[in-house]
């Protein structure tokens, strides 16, 4: 999905009257909404405070427009943190990624702490290089590229020989037992 589709789509159902009823009902149980007109205006606000608000409410509930909230309040963080992973090269739609590890993390908050919103980047960016990691890791194992050292080294063969080799190798590597997995031994 596009970036600016996904942040748009992300700020209309902040701006649904289902999301404003909600906002108005959960006022009374946070000071710091209270000096807040709409959930729009919560979003807006740097304070760690209505955003302590915004995903205590989301934690409690898990309603979507607590999450649309909750994203878009943090938005130049995550934008920064999805740019890096797709300079980094991630496979997947790191925005996407980013935006899930971030509710994760949201939903798992349970008091809030000072700092927060460094607190969850924080916990947001170890969770998606975490998976990214992992993600590699799991493209690494399934590929085996790396058959220099299976394949004798000669003189110059013909292409379908060195092709050969090489099926050769990697259904080698597709039967090697991986490293931590249970192996007979007997």
């Amino acid at each position: 999905m596009a970036y600016r589709t996904l942040w748009l789509g992300l700020e209309r159902q902040i701006g649904t009257d289902t999301a404003q009823r909600l906002f108005h009902a959960a006022r009374p149980r946070h000071v710091a909404l209270q000096v807040c007109e709409s959930l729009r205006a919560a979003t807006l606000s740097r304070s760690d405070s209505v955003l302590a608000a915004l995903v205590i409410e989301y934690a409690r509930t898990r309603h979507p427009a607590w999450a649309a909230a909750v994203a878009t309040a943090m938005r130049p963080m995550l934008r920064a943190l999805a740019r890096k992973m797709e300079r980094a090269g991630a496979d997947s739609d790191s925005t996407s990624m980013v935006l899930l590890a971030l509710l994760e993390v949201a939903g798992r908050t349970r008091a809030p702490k000072r700092r927060l919103r460094l607190r969850l980047y924080s916990e947001t960016r170890r969770r998606v290089v975490r998976a990214s990691l992992s993600e590699c890791r799991r493209h690494a194992a399934l590929t085996a590229d790396d058959v220099d050292d299976v394949v004798a080294p000669g003189p110059p063969r013909d292409a379908e020989t060195v092709l050969d080799q090489m099926r050769f190798a990697r259904s080698i590597a597709r039967r090697a037992p991986r490293p931590g997995s249970r192996t007979c031994s007997r």
